[in-house]
């Protein structure tokens, strides 16, 4: 009988230690949840900014032909001006 206690306090302790390891792996397991989650939330804030910003681009492109088109003017303008003072020179 002794034996037989003794093998039933084996299982026992076997299968605390068992339930111990699958308590960790479960705890690993739902920190690694928990941390994929917070990605997930994080690429979306990330997407969300992404699509606001290319939405504000599509939103000033004429605006920014028209810059570009007026700096190019008033860059323009100097050699104009030398180009037509040295033409009345002549």
């Amino acid at each position: 009988m002794a034996a037989n206690l003794g093998a039933w306090e084996a299982a026992v302790a076997a299968r605390d230690a068992e339930l111990v390891a699958l308590q960790s792996a479960l705890g690993e397991l739902a920190y690694e949840s928990d941390a994929a989650e917070r990605l997930r939330a994080e690429l979306r804030g990330a997407q969300g900014r992404a699509e606001d910003l290319r939405r504000r681009d599509s939103q000033l492109h004429p605006f920014a032909a028209i810059l570009t088109a007026t700096t190019q003017w008033s860059l323009f303008q100097p050699w104009l001006r030398r180009q037509t003072s040295n033409s009345r020179r002549e």
